[in-house]
């Protein structure tokens, strides 16, 4: 206007303020307006509010939307009809959803509110948003409880699209850009499934391998990739075979099964060997859906620049990637939680592979620790053996109708047949051998069999090394064959005062029948002394093998090995049932007893 016409500075002046003061009526009449109009609704909807807060003001009545968000940019109108009020909002939803919110309009007056107090803001600002106290303020009637609306609060922060927070979570506002939460969620949906699978298989595959086991096959894809050797190995299965309580259908068991009987086209020879950690159905569909969303959060990290996220929006991708790709790691352990170990029934059908199933999850430790503690307390899996435990298993069956038995074949047996006990190593067997070498109660070892006679026999002594191509031989034909010698081998050779004869062979015989370690004529002879040893020991049924064979290594071996000793030991079992023992349990106590021919056992009560 000055540019076209000479007008008096004067006349300007005047103009401007005349307009300025036009300018600020208009403004004064549009909050009048405003006013008018929510104090009309309130009184048509019989609002019972003592005051007129911010969240008391209806968004979703045109004319009082469209006083406010005239002055905002474009996009906005749309963004209250979803996200803050009327009937297709979403916190129109949550009130219809939820009495304790419906009844106060909790999730709209919090919403109204938010909107009122952040939607003028610019995403230059360094603050943005308004505080949660003052969200409070804006919302609560007096006599209101607050802890419905800060319920509200939380349930639209995790519902809403366009509502944003900050990092500590006090602050909150709107914005037409879509929350990175939104974007992570609409990412999620879009992966495929071998994608999640992919990234599972990878984090179990940094799995390594732990004591006793001597192999760890992760996720093999077909029975061609585990393994036929002597040695113990744990196979984790893929992510589709999904385990669940009911048999049939069970993806677990019948994969499982392909590699326990199936090496590709070829059978399987050492099944007792292998053992499986396989997914729970149900926690397997929240771990995929945790690693959809940390794939996402992943890809919104690498798509940083696209999507012109500023630094706030960063810390924040950081601190969420970092939180799901825990959450992960973590649903991993809570899936992987069953334990399948294969076993028969001898006392039912020796054909048939039953499996015993263990529930392995909780802890920190990671599953392949947690397999091996759990497969050592239900002594599944055997690292330390008791002669007396061997010897037991080599009378029920292996050499039943034999005088002595291949410790080569009886490793193939125990490595094979899954009706035996499963031992962690050759090791395991070779100690627990050594251990009954030494003592006269379980077996005797030689170095082959010619002409019905063992060759090297060795009884009742400490043998360091044990090969694999010795046999084992039972103290009755072991005993049988060191009288044989003895009766005939010449008076002479046993040299006077000595207990033993040396043999030709290194052998030590057993002391001949009416020596004694001490001279028997003279009155000055000392009397014997620590004549008798008795001991009592109270065990762990946790751990009895364990403290079986220790005693037995510890103690009672060293007193075995005291020529003219005479050894007896005796397991002596006290149960005390407040609630009485099962008829169930009574009849296969009482059978097992006599099939172990146990002399004294009885039932009271």
């Amino acid at each position: 206007l000055v540019s076209c016409y000479p007008i008096h500075p004067e006349i300007f002046d005047r103009l401007y303020e005349d307009w300025a003061t036009l300018e600020r009526f208009q403004r004064t009449r549009g909050v009048l307006r405003l006013m008018a109009a929510v104090i009309r609704e309130l009184w048509m909807g019989n609002d019972a509010g003592l005051m007129i807060l911010p969240g008391s003001l209806p968004l979703d009545v045109p004319s009082v939307r469209d006083e406010l968000t005239k002055h905002l940019s474009e996009g906005w109108n749309a963004l209250v009809d979803s996200e803050v009020d009327g009937k297709r909002s979403v916190p129109y939803q949550k009130d219809q959803a939820d009495p304790r919110y419906g009844k106060k309009l909790a999730a709209r007056r919090v919403a109204r509110t938010i909107m009122l107090g952040s939607a003028p803001s610019d995403r230059a600002q360094a603050v943005r948003g308004v505080e949660a106290s003052r969200i409070r303020l804006g919302v609560v009637q007096p006599g209101e409880s607050i802890a419905d609306f800060n319920d509200a609060l939380n349930t639209l922060q995790t519902s809403l699209t366009y509502l944003y927070s900050n990092l500590s979570g006090d602050r909150f506002w709107y914005d037409t850009r879509h929350t990175l939460r939104k974007t992570v969620e609409n990412r999620a949906t879009q992966f495929s499934a071998p994608e999640v699978e992919y990234e599972i298989e990878k984090r179990l595959r940094k799995l390594r391998k732990e004591t006793p086991f001597s192999g760890l096959h992760v996720c093999p894809a077909s029975s061609l990739d585990v393994t036929d050797e002597q040695a113990i190995r744990l196979v984790i299965m893929r992510t589709t075979d999904e385990y669940k309580a009911s048999p049939q259908g069970n993806k677990a068991i019948t994969a499982a099964e392909d590699i326990l009987n199936n090496r590709g086209t070829a059978p399987r020879i050492y099944r007792n060997m292998l053992a499986f950690i396989v997914p729970d159905m149900k926690e397997m569909a929240a771990l995929k859906q945790e690693t959809r969303r940390f794939i996402a959060w992943r890809s919104i990290k690498e798509d940083r620049e696209d999507l012109n996220l500023d630094a706030a929006q960063n810390r924040e991708t950081e601190n969420n990637l970092k939180r799901s790709n825990d959450t992960v790691d973590l649903r991993i352990k809570e899936a992987y939680c069953w334990l399948l170990v294969p076993y028969i029934d001898r006392d039912a059908d020796m054909k048939t592979i039953q499996w015993d199933t263990i529930r392995i999850s909780g802890g920190t430790e990671s599953i392949v620790t947690k397999a091996a503690k759990e497969m050592a307390r239900n002594e599944t899996l055997i690292s330390k053996w008791a002669p007396a435990l061997l010897l037991m298993e080599l009378d029920n069956l292996l050499w039943r109708d034999k005088e002595s038995i291949a410790i080569k074949t009886l490793w193939d047996y125990l490595c094979t047949y899954c009706y035996l006990p499963r031992l962690a190593n050759y090791e395991v067997l070779e100690n627990a051998i050594r251990t009954g070498i030494n003592s006269t109660e379980y077996f005797a070892v030689a170095a082959g069999v010619s002409d019905s006679r063992f060759l090297d026999l060795k009884f009742n002594q400490f043998v360091g090394i044990i090969e694999r191509s010795a046999y084992l031989v039972k103290v009755a034909a072991a005993q049988k064959q060191i009288a044989e010698e003895q009766a005939a081998r010449p008076a002479s050779q046993p040299q006077p005062g000595t207990d033993s004869a040396v043999q030709g062979d290194g052998l030590v015989s057993p002391p001949v029948s009416g020596a004694t370690d001490a001279p028997t004529t003279g009155d000055s002879a000392p009397a014997p002394r620590n004549t008798r040893f008795y001991m009592s020991a109270e065990l762990d049924t946790t751990r009895i093998n364990r403290d079986v064979g220790r005693l037995m290594e510890e103690v009672i071996s060293h007193l075995t090995s005291v020529v003219g000793a005479q050894v007896e030991v005796l397991l002596d079992v006290n149960v005390q049932a407040s609630n009485g023992l099962p008829q169930q349990t009574v009849r296969t106590v009482s059978e097992n007893c006599r099939t172990l021919k146990v002399k004294n056992f009885e039932f009271e009560g």
